[in-house]
């Protein structure tokens, strides 16, 4: 053997022997090129609109211009008055100091918007919330991150409740929208206050999960989660796809819903976690529950999404919208509360709320007199109601008569032939009406089961999920009331608006002091609860 060759024989050896090893672990193996869908390989080439401010910083009161010709404005307006659709309008946003060109605007809510319509005529004193969309009309551009941001209003001049809940469900874990509070000037109004919110859409999913490219799923409004077959026409008004909608569709969460349908009892409570995140639904319901958050999933079956994630194969639901937190109703334009069960027979033993005896407590009926319907736009002058509802209406004969209700559910739409084709709304001899917020006193515990699902039902019939739930409930309620954080971010809220307000004047002080006491005395009410 050439020297040479002697010399290098052990390297040569190491290499042929290396190779050898590679294909017979590969041989039998397929090498796969995986591409990443278009939507979010055009987020390497994103447009990021930067500012040293963060949005969601909320130890200071943020500034919002809506830059909106008057005549758009008054178009926007206009437009949803006549037709109830919400257009969006062109215009350029400044944040904080910063502009973002060409962004989309839009009216934004339900029961929310016609409330603001209800306030006054005149458009220039109407405070209505909107949804700004920073890639409308520039592929890839958003605002530190965020492709939409949520101006909402709520349910009391102080916006105290939505911030606070979401605060409740991000110190127990849950994946929440962040949120903070503006200064927001439309065209030429006068500035108002506001609460600035993230919406849950593909930036969201990227920011809060590491599988962010599955399919989210938004639900209507008192869907009952039932399997109707494989047909996913018949689930068009139930749920609107919100991403991939090119390349997934509606299967994965209707072979969901079959399994919640017909799995049986064994197979529920042996399966469900393969399909489900259950701690994350137990901790939504949880907290939702104590924070009286009846508008949600956990209560009226509103305001919730499934997010899908292909890696695991399993779903999570997703909570936002909680303006209606604390007690607070849709009422005369303020808040209304009741205290830890005040209005439900043996209330003062505190009990869960969302478990089996709490989802049969039917609403207190005698109480829901003092809601009076927002004015309605366009073609909602038939809006009316029965004797017994006091000024709470309900749609007469078919639906072509109740105006567009179909956002947030901004996808289908809610059909508009007859009442028999509108979902499970709960019995509307319970709750009269299709009310994505307001209609039912949130004062009132217990009433938060009202809506019910298939997958509740069956989720508290099992001893074992309730039991799981009652544990985890405690858990939470300690982690929420059994300290002094809600109070100490109750406090930061209100120093920062009061400190912004002595140089402003967006609102009345006083009245705003009365709101956050109000607001302190419920904390400090369920605190001794929980302390008991």
């Amino acid at each position: 053997m050439d020297m040479r060759l002697r010399r290098y024989y052990w390297v040569i050896l190491l290499f042929i022997l290396s190779v050898f090893s590679l294909l017979c672990f590969f041989g039998d193996s397929m090498i796969i090129p995986y591409s990443t869908d278009a939507n979010y390989q055009e987020k390497l080439n994103t447009i990021t609109i930067e500012n040293n401010v963060d949005i969601f910083d909320d130890s200071m009161i943020h500034k919002v211009q809506i830059d909106m010709d008057r005549k758009d404005y008054e178009s926007l307006i206009a437009t949803y008055e006549e037709t109830g659709l919400k257009e969006y309008f062109k215009t350029d946003v400044v944040i904080d100091g910063v502009t973002i060109d060409d962004v989309g605007v839009r009216l934004k809510g339900q029961m929310t918007l016609q409330h603001a319509f209800k306030g006054s005529s005149y458009i220039d004193s109407m405070q209505l919330p909107f949804l700004i969309k920073f890639d409308k009309y520039v592929d890839g551009q958003n605002y530190r991150g965020i492709t939409e941001l949520a101006v909402r209003i709520g349910s009391s001049d102080s916006l105290l409740e939505e911030p606070l809940a979401l605060y409740a469900h991000s110190i127990c874990g849950a994946v929440v929208p962040e949120c903070s509070y503006a200064s927001v000037t439309v065209s030429d109004l006068d500035p108002a206050y506001y609460v600035i919110c993230e919406q849950i859409d593909e930036s969201y999913l990227v920011k809060y999960f590491n599988d962010y490219d599955g399919v989210l799923y938004k639900a209507g409004n008192f869907v009952d989660l039932t399997y109707k077959g494989d047909d996913q026409t018949e689930y068009m008004s139930d749920f609107e796809q919100k991403t991939q909608v090119n390349e997934e569709d509606l299967a994965p969460l209707i072979s969901f819903l079959k399994f919640v349908s017909e799995s049986s009892d064994e197979e529920f409570e042996e399966e469900l976690p393969y399909w489900l995140d259950v701690d994350a639904l137990i901790t939504m319901m949880a907290v939702n529950d104590l924070v009286e958050n009846s508008d949600s999933f956990s209560g009226m079956n509103s305001n919730y999404y499934f997010y899908y994630n292909p890696e695991t194969e399993k779903f999570i639901i997703l909570a936002w919208d909680m303006n209606l937190a604390f007690g607070a109703m849709m009422g005369q334009g303020n808040m209304q509360r009741g205290g830890a069960f005040e209005n439900i027979e043996g209330g003062e033993n505190r009990t869960m709320r969302s478990g089996p005896e709490g989802m049969q407590q039917a609403p207190d009926f005698e109480n829901m007199g003092n809601f009076t319907p927002p004015a309605a736009p366009g073609n909602m002058e038939n809006f009316t109601g029965p004797e017994n509802m006091g000024n709470f209406g309900k749609p007469q004969d078919n639906m072509d008569n109740f105006g567009n209700i179909t956002d947030g559910f901004e996808g289908p739409g809610m059909p508009q032939n007859n009442m028999s084709n509108f979902g499970n709304v709960p019995g509307m001899g319970e709750l009269n009406g299709n009310f994505e917020q307001g209609g039912v006193n949130r004062g009132e515990r217990g009433n938060s089961q009202n809506g019910e699902n298939t997958l509740k039902t069956r989720f508290f019939a099992n001893e074992n999920f309730s039991a799981m739930y009652e544990e985890r409930y405690l858990e939470i309620a300690d982690t929420i009331y059994g300290n002094d954080l809600l109070l100490e971010k109750l406090d930061l809220i209100s120093s920062t608006f009061t400190e912004y307000n002595s140089v402003h004047n967006l609102l009345n002080q006083d009245d705003y002091d009365k709101e956050v006491e109000d607001m302190r005395n419920y904390i400090e009410e369920e605190k001794e609860e929980v302390a008991k």
